[in-house]
């Protein structure tokens, strides 16, 4: 039998799962800056594509939000009581 006190609940995983993927989300953007790596940074329309329909509130954000150190992946993640939000 397995300790239950080990095992993962939905919310610890999907909120990891969260965050992994924000921060692809902003390595990807780091790597498209033209100042830091020049003639080798990612093409940033590129990056925007890839990120298309994934970004929360896409709509509501710049045309070049790439730039922004505040977007975000657009999932909602339950917090479980007594956690902070």
């Amino acid at each position: 039998m397995e300790d239950q006190s080990k095992l993962h609940t939905e919310v610890e995983i999907s909120s990891r799962w969260l965050a992994l993927i924000n921060t692809r989300l902003k390595l990807n953007c780091l790597m498209a800056n033209r100042q830091k790596f020049g003639c080798k940074a990612i093409d940033p329309v590129i990056v925007m594509k890839m990120w298309n329909s994934v970004l929360h509130d896409e709509r509501g954000l710049p045309d070049n939000w790439i730039l922004e150190p505040w977007v975000l992946v657009g999932m909602r993640v339950e917090h479980p009581l007594g956690h902070n939000q």
